[in-house]
C-alpha cells in the first residue's frame, strides 16, 4: 500500500522535465571545472617566465596521465603491500637511479617473499637476512614493514663495497631485479629518506584515497567502454541474419536463373543494402552523439557535450 501511494505520488518526469534536468547536470559540471580553466590560465602564468605555455589539452593530457599513474599505484599496494603515499615517492627515487617501477616491483615482491620464507623457517631466507644483519620481524614475531626492511638493508648495501659479493647478495634478496636496485641501495636509509622528502615537498606524493578513486574512476570508464561495445554486437546479432538472407538468396539467383537473373537481383540487393546503410548511419549517429558528449565532457569541453547531447 505504501509503494502504490509512492508510486502515485511521483509525478513521471517528461521529456522536456528530463531534458531539464540533463541541462543542469552539464551546467553544474560546467561550473565546478571552470576552476580548472582558471588554473590552467594561471598556470601558464606562473610558466610564461620559464618559455613554456599548457594548453587545454596539455592540461587535460596531464590530468589523464595524473589518473593512470594514481590508479597503477593503487593496483600497486595491493600487489606488494605498501602504502600509496610510500609508493608514490619510493618509486620517483628508484626511477632516478635508474631502476623502473616494473624491475622496483619485482624487487619488491621478492623482498616480502623471502622474509615470509625467512618466518616460516626457509633456511636460506633466514640466512640471508642473518648475513647482512637486518630483523625481518619484530618482537612479537610479525613480519616488519616491508618499506623498513628496504631501508635498513639500504644502509648495509651502502656499507659493502661494489662488486661481485655486493651483486649476488642483491639478487639473492630481491631476486632477478637486485642488481638494478643497487644505484638506489648504495644511496643508503639517510639518501633514500633526503630524496623521497624532497619529492614529497615537490608534490609527488599521492594520497591512498586518491589512487582509490582514481582506480574507481578508470575501471568505471572501462565499463562504459565495454558497454559502447555491447551496442555494436547487438546490432550486429540484429541484422545478420537478413544480411546472410540476402547473401544467399543471391547466390541462388546466379545459379538457377542465369546473368540476367542475377544481374536484377543484384540490383535489387544494392537498394536493400543503400536502405539498410542510411538506417546504420541514422543509429549511428544517435549513439555517436551520446558518446561524444561523454568524451567531450571528460575532456573538459563542457559546452561542447551539452551540444552533442541536444
Amino acid at each position: 500500500m505504501v509503494l502504490e501511494t509512492l508510486n502515485h505520488e511521483q509525478p513521471r518526469a517528461t521529456p522536456d522535465h528530463r531534458r531539464r534536468l540533463d541541462s543542469g547536470a552539464f551546467g553544474s559540471i560546467n561550473c565546478n571545472l571552470s576552476s580548472l580553466g582558471d588554473a590552467v590560465r594561471s598556470l601558464n602564468g606562473l610558466l610564461a617566465n620559464l618559455g613554456v605555455a599548457v594548453s587545454a589539452a596539455g592540461f587535460g593530457a596531464m590530468v589523464r596521465s595524473s589518473l593512470e599513474s594514481a590508479d597503477a599505484l593503487s593496483k600497486l599496494s595491493q600487489r606488494v603491500g605498501l602504502t600509496v603515499e610510500s609508493l608514490s615517492t619510493l618509486i620517483p627515487a628508484a626511477n632516478l637511479s635508474g631502476a623502473s617501477m616494473e624491475r622496483f616491483e619485482a624487487g619488491l615482491r621478492r623482498l616480502a617473499t623471502r622474509m615470509l620464507e625467512a618466518a616460516t623457517g626457509t633456511r636460506d631466507a633466514a640466512r640471508s637476512f642473518a648475513a647482512i644483519g637486518v630483523a625481518f620481524q619484530n618482537q612479537d614475531f610479525t613480519l616488519r614493514a616491508t618499506d623498513q626492511v628496504l631501508l635498513d638493508l639500504a644502509d648495509r648495501f651502502k656499507a659493502l663495497p661494489d662488486g661481485a659479493e655486493k651483486a649476488a647478495l642483491a639478487v639473492e634478496i630481491f631476486g632477478r631485479a637486485g642488481t638494478d636496485l643497487i644505484p638506489f641501495l648504495n644511496q643508503g636509509r639517510e639518501g633514500i629518506e633526503a630524496l623521497t622528502a624532497e619529492l614529497q615537498s615537490l608534490g609527488l606524493q599521492i594520497g591512498g584515497d586518491t589512487a582509490a578513486q582514481a582506480e574507481v574512476f578508470n575501471d568505471t570508464l572501462a565499463k562504459v567502454r565495454l558497454a559502447v561495445t555491447s551496442i555494436g554486437n547487438r546490432l550486429i546479432g540484429a541484422f545478420l541474419p537478413a544480411m546472410n538472407d540476402m547473401a544467399r538468396a543471391l547466390v541462388e539467383s546466379a545459379k538457377e536463373g542465369g546473368k540476367l537473373r542475377a544481374v536484377l537481383d543484384g540490383i535489387v540487393l544494392s537498394l536493400k543494402v543503400v536502405s539498410l546503410g542510411t538506417a546504420f548511419v541514422a543509429l549511428g549517429e544517435a549513439i555517436g552523439g551520446g558518446m561524444a558528449a561523454v568524451v567531450e565532457a571528460f575532456s573538459f569541453n563542457v559546452a561542447g557535450g551539452q551540444g552533442h547531447y541536444r
